[in-house]
């Protein structure tokens, strides 16, 4: 399966929650600033800040601009994203196996949590 451009992704996650109608009345604005592919996408609770993690990198976004305002550029490509019921940080699972926490505000690492290989039956 061929991945679509980030920013078509990103663009579509955006309208279909802005408010004032649904997203089929509205036309698709990108979002610029994105780069590589889409992997995941959060609201933070307040729903004013669009995380999304990539293949290029953890990428926050103004909805109310279209545009990125924050970029974490990684070595390792991300494949999933989980926010904290506050959303100040974001834990995103990356292609080596490990997670990393970021602060969704500045983008610095909070912690990396190791990869670790279990045994068929191990909890």
């Amino acid at each position: 399966m061929k991945a679509a451009p980030l920013a078509c992704i990103c663009a579509a996650i955006y309208l279909a929650f802005v408010p004032g109608g649904p997203a089929a009345e509205m036309t698709p604005t990108p979002i610029a600033g994105l780069k590589g592919n889409l992997s995941a996408a959060r609201w933070t609770p307040d729903s004013k800040t669009l995380v999304v993690a990539g293949t290029r990198g953890l990428f926050i976004v103004d909805p109310a601009t279209a545009s990125v305002t924050r970029e974490v550029e990684l070595k390792t490509s991300l494949g999933s994203l989980a926010l904290s019921p506050d959303g100040t940080l974001a834990a995103a699972g990356q292609s080596d196996g490990n997670i990393g926490v970021y602060a969704v505000s500045d983008g610095a690492v909070r912690a990396t949590i190791a990869a670790q290989e279990f045994k068929a039956g191990e909890a």
